[in-house]
C-alpha cells in the first residue's frame, strides 16, 4: 500500500492492520510515529481481549446447553459375585 499521493489516508490505512500501521508509524518517525504505533497497539490489544471474552462466553454457554440438554446415563451394575451353583 502506497500512502499519500492522493492514494489512501494514512488514517485509514492505518486502521486496516496492526502492520500497516507499523509501517507508517516507522515512515512518521518521532513522536508522531511513536504515538500511532501506541494506539494501534492498544487498540489491536483491546479488541483481541473482547475477542477472548466472546469466545469465552460461547464456549461457557455451549457447555450449559450440553450439560442441560444431552441425556445423563446410569452407571453400569458391577456384575454380580458368581452365583451359587445349584445342585443337579
Amino acid at each position: 500500500m502506497i500512502v499519500g499521493a492522493g492514494r489512501m489516508p494514512a488514517a485509514a490505512t492505518a486502521g486496516e492492520s496492526i502492520g500497516a500501521a507499523s509501517a507508517i508509524a516507522a515512515q512518521v518517525g518521532g513522536p508522531e510515529g511513536q504515538a500511532v504505533l501506541q494506539a494501534a497497539q492498544e487498540a489491536f490489544i483491546h479488541a483481541a481481549d473482547r475477542g477472548v471474552v466472546v469466545a469465552a462466553a460461547v464456549a461457557l454457554a455451549g457447555g450449559v446447553v450440553v450439560w442441560r440438554a444431552l441425556p445423563g446415563r446410569e452407571r453400569a451394575q458391577a456384575p454380580a459375585a458368581y452365583p451359587a451353583r445349584v445342585a443337579a
